[in-house]
């Protein structure tokens, strides 16, 4: 089976920021330990794929380190891709 590649014409995203990966430090450190960021290039931009089970481990360890507005918009984002049925969330790191 081949897996193909095709050109983005146009992204889609929320208007509210999810989190910030040059100033969430300790969601930063837990992505780079678990390999995700490496999807990213070297200025931290790019699409990045974080699985929900993935997240919602990171944010239960680290409730207390994660700064509060952020700990909500990723609980928001894991309990809409739960209700989808997702494996997955996408962001749009720019």
């Amino acid at each position: 089976m081949s897996v193909r590649a095709r050109k983005v014409i146009e992204i889609y995203y929320d208007n509210i920021e999810s989190f910030n990966l040059w100033h969430d430090d300790v969601l930063v450190s837990e992505l780079e330990d678990k390999g995700l960021l490496r999807q990213l290039n070297e200025d931290l931009s790019g699409l990045l794929e974080i699985p929900v089970d993935v997240l919602k481990e990171i944010v239960n360890k680290n409730r207390e380190k994660i700064k509060r507005d952020v700990v909500e918009k990723l609980l928001e984002d894991i309990y809409e891709a739960e209700k989808r049925g997702d494996y997955s969330i996408v962001y749009y790191c720019y």
